[in-house]
């Protein structure tokens, strides 16, 4: 995404809204006592989770059905989250050499393939592209690619340390849907309004509408998942097929405060521009409130702005 935001974003003091700790007030729905914290089910895939970074650069994946959306990459990174997502990295194939492009990681020349996933043993069959399988044990490993359209490759690589497995963890990493967002501004007096899902350019035009200074985004641009994962990868998908993509970590886990960073400069939005973080709150066993926080401009002035999403599992 091209997006040039003038947009300064708030420190970790965020909002004026209070929160409780993650899984603090409330409980999952069973026993009696109303601060039983909040304990989700692991995801059906949690076990089969893992991230590894390539090392060699000679594994070259072919393009996809679309060579702009899906061009010839370098495997440089595979992800399979705990909840069903794949997702594969690397430099565009083709632009530089293997040795240089791999420096590049993390600019826009770096992109990015997302595929739901099923697993049987070690192999993980990624819909719509083919399988991977993941040979060897410990921290080094061999894949074994077998794309759809393309011949069999190897790469090998070393598998990437996760978070630490506890509750609040385990609760937040899945693949989460936007049911619904309310953005509020105190604009002298506060603004606030609630949207079905989280279709950013409807809230940016609503914000633009009472005076804030924020550019237009692409048409139609609705957040349609959040996904967490215990490699500390945050992914933001798009329905029009465009992804964020970048790295989280609690900074005050009692607290449910999260930081969080985008892998290129032209990730993000007006409002999840990722300088603060988040905070995040377990309200039931398949629901999720995250609020993310930023500094938007009104007639020369900088005020505070939220957006709640409230997610579910």
């Amino acid at each position: 995404m091209k997006k040039n935001y003038f947009l300064i974003l708030a420190s970790a003091i965020l909002f004026a809204i209070p929160f409780t700790s993650c899984g603090g007030d409330n409980n999952s729905g069973g026993g009696d006592d109303p601060k039983a914290p909040v304990v989700m089910p692991e995801p059906s895939t949690a076990k089969w989770a893992t991230a590894v970074a390539i090392s060699g650069d000679d594994a070259i994946i072919p393009e996809g059905d679309d060579p702009l959306e899906e061009p010839r990459m370098i495997l440089a990174t595979f992800e399979a989250s705990e909840d069903s997502k794949a997702i594969i990295g690397g430099p565009h194939a083709g632009f530089m050499s293997p040795a240089k492009a791999k420096k590049k990681a993390g600019s826009a020349d770096f992109v990015y393939r997302i595929y739901d996933y099923t697993v049987s043993g070690n192999v993980y069959t990624l819909k719509g592209f083919g399988t991977i399988t993941i040979e060897g044990s410990g921290k080094s490993v061999t894949l074994i690619v077998k794309p759809l359209n393309g011949e069999e490759l190897r790469a090998e690589g070393n598998v990437q340390s996760t978070i630490n497995a506890d509750d609040a963890t385990t609760n937040l990493c899945r693949n989460w849907s936007v049911s619904k967002t309310r953005i509020s501004v105190k604009l002298g007096v506060s603004v606030a309004q609630d949207f079905t899902g989280c279709n950013i350019t409807e809230i940016v035009d609503y914000l633009t509408n009472r005076g804030v200074d924020l550019s237009k985004v692409d048409n139609d641009l609705r957040i349609t998942n959040i996904t967490f994962t215990k490699a500390g990868t945050i992914l933001i998908t798009y329905a029009n097929k465009e992804v964020d993509l970048g790295k989280w970590q609690w900074t005050n886990k009692a607290n449910g405060e999260i930081a969080y960073s985008w892998n290129s400069p032209d990730m993000g939005n007006p409002l999840t521009q990722a300088k603060i973080g988040g905070i995040v709150e377990f309200k039931s066993s398949n629901t999720c409130d995250l609020s993310l926080g930023a500094d938007v401009t009104a007639d020369n002035a900088t005020y505070r702005a939220t957006m709640k999403l409230s997610l579910k599992d």
